[in-house]
């Protein structure tokens, strides 16, 4: 029997759309809410309860239910892909941030910090990749003004620059890691790194 313990949720970037409630559960499996309670007091399904007390499920963890008693699983619960946003308007380190994200991620690119804002602000990305020369007003601005909007204050951010940070940079400027324009090849590495739960 499975012990069900809090996990942190700000060890990763979650979204409402990763999030269920008990009915919505009991509607994937199409059983009744009660059946629901008793499982999560039996154990049997992993959750987590709000501040109110209310049950949680998460995405992940209501798959592996479904699949360990050979639950099918509903299309809406298939596992969306992982969004990545680019603020450039350097062609080449655009269609490098492509090549990087191939056909498995969302991808959308834009030249201005507003255009960024708003489709963040519809659908918040999972990695945010600032070319820091598309920031005339500094990285460190951006990063800072990512972080105080709600729907992008849990993004990651890579910064792409062709000044290395000096020893402690990355944690000032608040950025979650750094890559070299010269070495975009190893963006998908850090992409994979940072969006893997």
């Amino acid at each position: 029997m499975r012990k069900n313990k809090p996990k942190d949720q700000k060890a990763f970037p979650m979204s409402d759309d990763d999030l269920f409630t008990a009915p919505e559960v009991a509607r994937f499996c199409k059983v009744d809410l009660k059946t629901i309670h008793n499982w999560v007091d039996r154990q049997q399904i992993e959750h987590f309860r709000t501040p109110g007390r209310h049950l949680r499920f998460r995405r992940a963890d209501v798959i592996d239910f479904l699949r360990r008693f050979s639950y099918p699983v509903p299309e809406e619960l298939q596992p969306r892909r992982p969004a990545v946003y680019a603020l450039s308007s350097d062609t080449p380190l655009s269609g490098a941030v492509r090549r990087a994200c191939g056909s498995d991620m969302e991808v959308g690119v834009f030249e201005s910090v507003m255009d960024l804002g708003l489709r963040a602000g519809q659908a918040p990305p999972d990695v945010i990749v600032l070319d820091a020369d598309a920031v005339p007003q500094g990285a460190g601005v951006i990063v800072r003004s990512l972080r105080g909007f709600t729907p992008t204050e849990n993004c990651r951010v890579i910064l792409c620059s062709d000044r290395q940070p000096g020893p402690g940079d990355s944690g000032k400027i608040g950025v979650d890691g750094w890559i070299a324009k010269s070495s975009m090849k190893e963006l998908r590495s850090t992409l994979d790194a940072l969006i893997k739960p």
